[in-house]
């Protein structure tokens, strides 16, 4: 469901998982872990830029660009003209319209962008700590908004404001040893504690964000609008550890 490993589940196992959304975090531990790695080797080879392309279409292809055909969908659905009906028949429509294109590349270019700009330092833990904490956001729109038919409205329908608690606590655990560890010297522990403030923040605010503006024009969040939430919060969260990184070395 989330990446491309092959296993057999029943809808016994699709219910019992749904109940722990916030054990998708763990899934953003993995692919972090490879996004990381990968950013860190190649950059070692070719330039930033380049390996930010590589490391971002394999992080996508990981999941089958299940969560990019969402933000596809998404994006069709929120262009066009009229009710929350024809918007949702338009989302479910299987063809691409510039929308759904617009919305791709937008969101694209900037997870490359914003992963090729983080800085030597920052290319291993930047991508751990973004696909970690992407998937807070998953669990936080998933705990905002209402379901309706289809899968993703089984998480939707038994995610709530606690499952976001264990999400964000689970995500800590994970992204504060290795802030500690991985990050530079000259990145002061107020820094360090600000920055992961500030991702924390931005997180669970753009999965709020997105699962209301899905609401407003769909009525509903569904596995469409979880699917876009990964891939509309990981630059937005690239961005954020950049931003809070120039903050830092300009204190410094």
């Amino acid at each position: 469901m989330f990446t491309l490993v092959p296993i057999d589940v029943e809808g016994e196992d699709v219910m019992e998982l749904s109940k722990r959304f916030y054990l998708v975090v763990l899934v953003g531990l993995v692919l972090g872990l490879i996004g990381g790695t990968a950013m860190f080797l190649l950059t070692e080879v070719y330039s930033p830029f380049v390996c930010a392309i590589i490391v971002v279409f394999l992080l996508m292809g990981l999941n089958r660009f299940l969560h990019l055909d969402g933000l596809t969908d998404m994006g069709d659905g929120l262009m066009v003209l009229g009710d929350q009906e024809r918007k949702m028949t338009v989302m479910k429509d299987s063809h691409i319209g510039a929308g759904g294109m617009a919305y791709a590349m937008l969101f694209t270019l900037l997870s490359v962008g914003a992963l090729s700009g983080v800085g030597h330092d920052f290319y291993f833990l930047a991508p751990l700590t973004a696909e970690v904490m992407i998937k807070v956001s998953m669990v936080a729109c998933a705990s905002v908004g209402d379901a309706k038919e289809g899968m993703g409205g089984i998480f939707v329908r038994n995610t709530d404001g606690n499952n976001l608690l264990i999400a964000v606590a689970l995500a800590l655990i994970i992204i504060v040893p290795a802030w500690i560890w991985l990050s530079p010297d000259w990145i002061s522990a107020m820094g360090k504690t600000l920055t992961l403030v500030l991702i924390v923040l931005v997180t669970t605010i753009t999965g709020a964000y997105v699962a209301r503006l899905a609401m407003k024009h769909f009525g509903c969040v569904n596995g469409d609008i979880l699917g876009a939430t990964n891939e509309i919060a990981r630059p937005i969260v690239l961005l954020a550890i950049s931003g809070a990184i120039w903050a830092a070395s300009y204190l410094h």
